[in-house]
């Protein structure tokens, strides 16, 4: 029986947590440590094992450094605000909080959280496993592509509210797996400070991309995009530049070897008496 593997975006869950607290916003520890993201990612990852028949999963982490994509573009994600330092200060006790749950971790430095999902999918899947992403993230799409079982899934609450793979990925962005990264570079993306054409929003990319077959046959052909034409033309070094932002590095270093089922194997959770009890959490 094919092994499932899970691939949890911890990122994602910290952020969602965060920014969704509510009455816990006021959640801290007995030393003073904000912890309600800390809270909702336990609840997440308690919640998951019961939904999910996850046996073997790793919680991935972005880089602390700042990524490859900074380099090739200085705007990329400049837009941002600074991580707000209650959530900031909360991160490095995540890595601490999945693995007393058990979880394996993965990050690498330079690279964020979706290179390193990307490069554990395609190893894994090379190797005969089934592949569960575990987030919302768009970008991530692209993955369900790669030839073999791959979806990406999400709960909210008890309810399991995504479930997407090659066959319904057109359905849900218009566009198949295999151009999400092409039709991501010419709309832009606002969260990563991605600039598209101007006028060009998901609807119009999709046609475009779906009439043409790639942003490159687009680039050859401008005057297949009508009155964008022109548009595609002044743009067309901007448009390069997109591509490479939102296509995933499938290389990312990581810290083991894909060989053994114990690097992935969850199990049971260790120390939770002593962190729980730092973080002011009840067992």
């Amino acid at each position: 029986m094919t092994q499932a593997l899970y691939l949890i975006d911890t990122m994602y869950l910290l952020f969602k947590s965060f920014y969704a607290l509510g009455k816990r916003a006021s959640l801290t520890s007995p030393d003073g440590l904000p912890t309600g993201a800390l809270y909702g990612l336990r609840k997440s990852l308690d919640t998951m094992r019961q939904h999910f028949p996850m046996r073997y999963g790793v919680c991935v982490f972005d880089s602390e450094k700042p990524v490859f994509r900074c380099q090739l573009s200085p705007q990329y994600k400049a837009n941002r605000p600074p991580v707000d330092p209650d959530l900031k200060r909360q991160i490095p006790y995540a890595l601490q909080l999945c693995q007393a749950l058990g979880y394996p971790i993965a990050h690498a430095e330079g690279f964020e959280a979706d290179d390193v999902i990307a490069t554990i999918t395609r190893q894994a899947l090379g190797q005969g496993w089934s592949v569960r992403i575990v987030s919302k993230d768009k970008d991530l799409a692209q993955l369900l592509d790669l030839q073999g079982d791959v979806a990406q899934v999400m709960l909210e609450g008890q309810k399991e509210t995504l479930y997407l793979d090659r066959l319904n990925c057109q359905e849900k962005y218009g566009v198949p797996a295999r151009l999400i990264r092409d039709w991501l570079a010419l709309m832009g993306d606002s969260s990563d400070n991605i600039i598209g054409l101007r006028g060009v929003g998901p609807k119009t990319a999709a046609a475009l991309l779906n009439r043409c077959g790639s942003l490159e046959a687009l680039l050859q052909n401008p005057a297949s995009a009508g009155r964008f034409a022109q548009a595609l033309q002044e743009n067309r070094a901007q448009l390069e530049l997109n591509r490479c932002l939102t296509s995933l590095d499938h290389e990312a270093p990581l810290p083991w070897k894909l060989e053994s089922l114990e690097t992935f194997t969850i199990n049971p959770p260790t120390e939770i008496p002593t962190l729980f009890a730092s973080l002011g959490f009840k067992l």
